[in-house]
């Protein structure tokens, strides 16, 4: 759940949220309505997009726990063409610094997709998810897939850069 806040600054970069919170202020103050009011207004207006940003994210983790995630070794390990990596912290403390899985993607034969990396917030620009990402695309290769995929949000701009870093484009 690190993705409501950039989600959040994501939206509020976008040309209608400015002119929507102008336009509700414009509105109030123009009805007569007190200076407080009108900042009221528009505080609760922000309030309710990040709500509905986190909501967003919210219910993309809980569908991805109900689907493959809840099943771990049927979806990644018993499956020819899929894997599934973890990280987890030294000297035996067992704690999960991060993980990736990889399969073959949907309707595309011969093209491995990168799924699910995700990195603890506290092991974050270590390195972690270069090697991570750096495993799937041996994986891939030792696999005989001929290419390897992955689809992020807009919000999720370190990712983003990972990615880019690697050579996906």
């Amino acid at each position: 759940m690190d993705l409501p806040w950039p989600a959040f600054r994501w939206a509020l970069q976008s040309p209608a949220a400015p002119c929507l919170l102008l336009a509700a202020g414009t509105a109030v103050y123009g009805a007569g309505w007190p200076l407080a009011w009108v900042a009221l207004i528009v505080a609760v207006l922000l309030a309710l997009l990040y709500l509905a940003c986190r909501q967003v994210f919210a219910g993309y983790v809980k569908q991805q726990l109900e689907a493959d995630m809840a099943d771990i070794e049927g979806t990644y390990m018993g499956r020819t063409g899929a894997g599934f990596w973890v990280e987890e912290e030294e000297g035996g403390g067992g704690g999960l610094r991060g993980m990736v899985a990889a399969e073959e993607a949907e309707g595309q034969p011969g093209c491995c997709q990168l799924l699910r990396l995700s990195v603890d917030r506290r092991c974050r620009g270590l390195g972690l998810g270069g090697r991570l990402t750096r495993r799937v695309l041996e994986f891939a290769r030792d696999s005989g897939y001929r290419e390897c995929v992955l689809y992020t949000s807009t919000p999720q701009q370190p990712a983003i850069r990972l990615y880019l870093a690697r050579a996906f484009g």
